[in-house]
């Protein structure tokens, strides 16, 4: 799974910018290192983008965490 980042300028209704791409091995990889973003968390730092997902134990089976289902 991969996502485009898109930064609304605030201008017009359809000025998106492209800040990077987001993959679920990769993380948010910007594509420009001096893009000033500003991150929504309280303190404006980067946040967490990694999922720390629990694996299924074993005789079950999911993607992990509380989709494990027993056999």
């Amino acid at each position: 799974m991969a996502y485009a980042v898109l930064n609304h300028d605030g201008t017009a209704f359809n000025a998106m910018k492209s800040v990077g791409d987001w993959t679920v091995d990769g993380g948010l990889v910007l594509t420009d290192a001096d893009y000033n973003y500003v991150w929504p968390t309280v303190d404006g730092s980067k946040p967490d983008d990694q999922v720390d997902v629990v694996p299924c134990p074993a005789g079950s089976y999911g993607i992990g965490g509380s989709t494990c289902v027993t056999w």
